[in-house]
């Protein structure tokens, strides 16, 4: 998915195309999941900050590439 929306675009995009869909897709699914199993929160926002960060840098390669 983030390939397809990054890939050849420029640094840039690919960083914010990274940070949007991780916004968007990895969140949700890890809030569902920590408030299902009665996690705290701050564990959410250091994993979901994680997958931020790694979706960022993914996208960052793949604007470049």
């Amino acid at each position: 998915g983030l390939s397809a929306v990054s890939a050849g675009m420029g640094a840039v995009v690919g960083l914010t195309n990274g940070l949007f869909l991780s916004i968007a897709w990895v969140l949700p699914s890890l809030g569902g999941t920590y408030l299902f199993a009665n996690r705290s929160l701050k564990l959410l926002a250091i994993d979901a900050g994680m997958y931020m960060v790694l979706f960022s840098i993914s996208g960052l390669i793949m604007g470049i590439w």
